[in-house]
């Protein structure tokens, strides 16, 4: 089994898992991020930022709406299919841009999440690493809710 040490390894790469390991790396330390989805977290691939795109074409709809016979003499349609080409415009390179700039500052990746063997090692791709400090900077998996209608509940991973 191949043995690798670090200073630090951060589990997770959305942007805190990113600034830990910019940080420490630009600090003098050997780093290592893992994570088990695509590189760059929640937030850029499928949350936040994306949100932001579909959320603003339905506040442009309710709001033409709310002021229709009030200046406004139109609600206009949303194509959705349309809608989501352009917000694959912002997320699609998000992944590969990730782990241009973690590997540009030397930073080593690895596509798996890791399995802790003890408090300072860890087995990720079938390597033992060890670290001084591992940092765990992942975010939540959305969870199921059981209630009534649940099947109706969208959640970041279905947008």
């Amino acid at each position: 089994m191949e043995e690798n040490a670090f200073d630090v390894f951060v589990i997770g790469s959305g942007i805190a898992g990113q600034t830990v390991a910019k940080s420490c790396v630009e600090a003098g330390l050997k780093v290592a991020i893992a994570d088990n989805r695509e590189f760059g977290g929640t937030c850029a691939n499928r949350g936040c930022d994306p949100k932001k795109i579909l959320l603003g074409a339905m506040e442009a709809y309710e709001l033409s709406k709310n002021l229709k016979g009030k200046g406004v003499t139109k609600t206009p349609k949303i194509n959705w299919g349309k809608l989501q080409k352009y917000k694959r415009n912002f997320t699609v390179n998000v992944p590969v841009a990730t782990e241009r700039v973690l590997k540009e500052k030397g930073i080593h990746l690895f596509h798996q999440s890791p399995k802790f063997i003890d408090e300072r090692t860890l087995l990720v791709e079938g390597k033992k690493i060890s670290a001084q400090k591992i940092v765990i900077a992942t975010g939540q998996v959305p969870r199921k809710i059981e209630i009534k209608g649940s099947k109706h509940f969208k959640n970041s991973d279905d947008f």
